[in-house]
């Protein structure tokens, strides 16, 4: 009955009727087959726009190991679909998924992954004053991601941080804004150790490396200096001079948006970039 209600659904062999085919998906998917199931929510999520309901139908494949529901689940995490939008989450059911799929799952699961990298940006660029064009933008999402990182290695806001670190992915170095996401892997994965380790760095004096380094560049409120002595060698004589590499403008992400998921919600198209 599966693969009838498929035959109806793409129109092969038969007249296409979408709805005839979720009939014999959902017959099947109460028997407790996880691929029917899959299809069922991907017709609810689709085609009737109930994406409550169509999460409930994703959970049940998803808890008999099926990757393909476990990427969809990832999705709806990513638009806020049936859900409250949720970055870590999202990022777990990749995790999820990319372990229990085959190489075409996989790549579905590169794919949601750029969806979700180029959400991040762009809410970054609109909240935190930094300048860029649409193309950069669509620059950054085009990265091949798995000449970039592992398939398995999905914690994107982690890489966002990291390309910001090292000016890397077509984005310009930023040590602010990475301050800022690193502080939000900290938070939300306190096992990832190697972004608090980047994290600690950040925190330290640029120019001799002391803990206790309060002054900031005020320019650009990126980096740090234990006095105005370090901070002077560094402006004149730093490795490059940050004379050179200074911004010369504060772009960070704003007050409390760690603690608020609200900043993933809604629309973030690069329309008012």
């Amino acid at each position: 009955m599966n693969y009838l209600g498929w035959l109806y659904y793409e129109g092969l062999g038969v007249e296409k009727n979408k709805a005839t085919a979720a009939q014999w998906f959902l017959g099947v998917a109460l028997k407790g087959n996880a691929d029917a199931q899959n299809r069922y929510e991907v017709y609810l999520l689709h085609d009737l726009h109930e994406y409550v309901e169509a999460m409930k139908w994703f959970e049940r494949a998803a808890e008999q190991g099926h990757s393909l529901a476990m990427s969809n689940i990832a999705l709806n995490y990513c638009l806020g679909q049936g859900v409250e939008p949720d970055v870590v989450k999202a990022q777990e059911w990749l995790t999820k998924a990319a372990e229990h799929g085959d190489e075409g799952d996989k790549k579905q699961v590169m794919e949601i992954r750029k969806t979700l990298r180029r959400r991040c940006l762009i809410y970054t660029v609109k909240v935190s004053g930094l300048t860029m064009s649409h193309d950069a933008v669509d620059a950054f999402e085009s990265v091949p991601l798995l000449d970039h990182v592992p398939v398995d290695d999905v914690d994107i806001t982690h890489d966002l941080a990291l390309c910001f670190l090292h000016g890397r992915c077509g984005l310009e170095m930023n040590l602010r804004l990475a301050k800022d996401w690193f502080k939000f892997v900290v938070e939300r994965c306190p096992d990832n150790t190697d972004a608090a380790v980047e994290l600690k760095k950040l925190r330290l004096c640029v120019t001799c490396g002391k803990k206790r380094a309060w002054e900031t560049c005020k320019l650009c409120r990126s980096v740090r200096y234990c006095d105005k002595r370090c901070q002077q060698r560094d402006w004149n004589r730093g490795e490059p001079p940050h004379k050179e590499t200074c911004p010369r403008a504060v772009t960070m992400m704003p007050r409390g948006w760690r603690k608020n998921q609200e900043w993933y919600k809604g629309d973030l198209g690069l329309g008012s970039i």
